[in-house]
C-alpha cells in the first residue's frame, strides 16, 4: 500500500500508536501525551501504555474470546505467561459466572425451592 504522495510504502506491523506511514511512534512521546490528556481530563491514577494492553487482554477474556486467539494477538509464546498475568477474573466475569449456574441450573433451583 502506498502512503500520501505514493512514493513511500505503508509498514504494516500492527503497530497500535503509528504515524500515517505505519512506522511507530516512539514510546516516550505517546507517554508524554497520555499524561498530557489525563492531567487534562483530572485521571489522577498511574497508568501507562502498558495498562492499554492488560485492558485489552482483560476485555478479550471476559468476552470469551479463546486462549490462543488472544494469546497469537499478544505475540506471547507461553500461555502461562497470558493465564498467569492477564487473565485474572474481573467483577463482571464473577457475575456473569453467577448468572450462568443459575440459568443453566434453573430447573434444578425451581425443584429445590418447591420441595423446600
Amino acid at each position: 500500500m502506498k502512503y500520501r504522495n505514493q512514493t513511500e510504502d505503508f509498514h504494516d506491523a500492527d503497530f497500535v500508536f503509528h504515524r500515517p506511514n505505519g512506522y511507530p511512534f516512539a514510546t516516550k512521546n505517546v507517554g508524554d501525551r497520555m499524561k498530557r490528556i489525563m492531567k487534562y481530563v483530572n485521571i489522577e491514577r498511574h497508568l501507562t501504555l502498558h495498562s492499554f494492553r492488560h485492558t485489552n487482554i482483560s476485555m478479550l477474556t471476559e468476552a470469551q474470546v479463546d486462549l490462543p486467539t488472544i494469546i497469537e494477538r499478544v505475540g506471547h509464546e507461553d500461555p502461562d505467561t497470558t493465564l498467569k498475568v492477564y487473565t485474572h477474573v474481573t467483577k463482571k466475569m464473577k457475575i456473569k459466572s453467577v448468572d450462568s449456574v443459575t440459568e443453566h441450573h434453573a430447573d434444578l433451583l425451581k425443584k429445590t425451592m418447591l420441595e423446600t
